[in-house]
This record gives C-alpha cells, sequence and structure tokens, in this order.
C-alpha cells in the first residue's frame, strides 16, 4: 500500500521549480509567491494524506484544486476544474483525484484557446472525474501507472472495482464511493 501511494509523478516537482524560476526571472514578486504558497499547501497535503489510507472527498477536492492551480501557472490557465458535486459523506484513496487530473494532463493538448476540462461530480454511488478529450498528436508513452495504481487501491481498500470509460471526445473515470462507516 506505501508503495503504490507513493508513486506521485517526480517530474512535477521538478517542473514547479522551473515554473518558479521562470516567474522569478519575469520578476513577478506577487506570483512568485503565490505559486510558492500554493506549491507549499499541496505538498503540506499530499505528507498529511500519504498517512492515511482514506481521506474526505472535501479533503481531496482541496489537494486537486491547489494542484490545478500549479498546473495554470505553468500552462497559462488552460485548465478549467469544474465540481458539480460534492459528497461530503465519501472518503476516496489519497491522491486518486490528483493522479487523473495528471493524466489528462499528460494525455492531451491544450493551451489559451483549447481549454483542457476536468470535471469532477457524482452520480449514483460513483465520483466521476472527466475530462475532454484532445489526444497529444505526438502520444507520450505511457505505463499506465496511475490507473493501475488507482485500481490496486480501490481493490486493496474497498474490494471495489473503478470503471474506466473511453470516447473520442471524453475520457471517464468512475470511482466507488466508499463511505465513512465503511472505512474499517
Amino acid at each position: 500500500m506505501e508503495n503504490l501511494k507513493s508513486q506521485l509523478n517526480p517530474h512535477f516537482l521538478f517542473n514547479s521549480f522551473n515554473t518558479l524560476d521562470g516567474l522569478i526571472e519575469e520578476d513577478n514578486k506577487d506570483r512568485s509567491l503565490s505559486f510558492v504558497e500554493n506549491l507549499t499547501a499541496f505538498y503540506r497535503l499530499v505528507l498529511e494524506h500519504g498517512k492515511s489510507k482514506l481521506v474526505s472527498f472535501d479533503d481531496e477536492l482541496k489537494l486537486v484544486s491547489l494542484y490545478v492551480n500549479l498546473l495554470n501557472e505553468r500552462f497559462e490557465d488552460s485548465i478549467v476544474l469544474e465540481v458539480q458535486d460534492t459528497c461530503a459523506d465519501c472518503k476516496i484513496p489519497p491522491l486518486v483525484l490528483q493522479i487523473l487530473a495528471e493524466n489528462a494532463v499528460k494525455h492531451n493538448e491544450f493551451n489559451g484557446q483549447n481549454i483542457l476540462t476536468i470535471k469532477i461530480y457524482r452520480s449514483e454511488n460513483w465520483i466521476c472525474v472527466s475530462n475532454n478529450r484532445r489526444p497529444k498528436q505526438y502520444p507520450v508513452a505511457s505505463s499506465k501507472s496511475g490507473l493501475e495504481n488507482i485500481m490496486q487501491r480501490y481493490r486493496l481498500i474497498s474490494n471495489q472495482e473503478i470503471v474506466i470509460e473511453p470516447s473520442d471526445l471524453e475520457f471517464i473515470v468512475k470511482l466507488p464511493i466508499i463511505y465513512k462507516e465503511s472505512e474499517n
């Protein structure tokens, strides 16, 4: 379980420092400070969540929101995160939403004119995470380790399976809802 949780992409930290370096070179103190504050808050939550096998859905939403804010600094506000419903009584394995956002960024073309939209919503007994699809012209080699990580964690924690629904226009991952009382 610890090995599965520790698969946060190390390139994210490298890219974050490069983004910060660029902000410092631009001599943009306010944006640099904001970026550092968001990066610090993000990693604080990562460390807190890393101690748990489940976290509240709301806490996981905070983490993915910070993650998308950091990405938007790098990609000039070309990613939109839409949360259509919350699930206050739900639990989720840590970093699952972050991994799904990371996958959307990794596999799709986006820019200021072609926004990447990541939606998180509840549908019956599922937490759904979807993104519009605009596959990269030169696809990135993928080991599918992000989705495999999520699948394995759900099996270990809840004995449930996630559902993956790709289409030409959208990529959807359905995560089974885990309620607080089933946390044991």
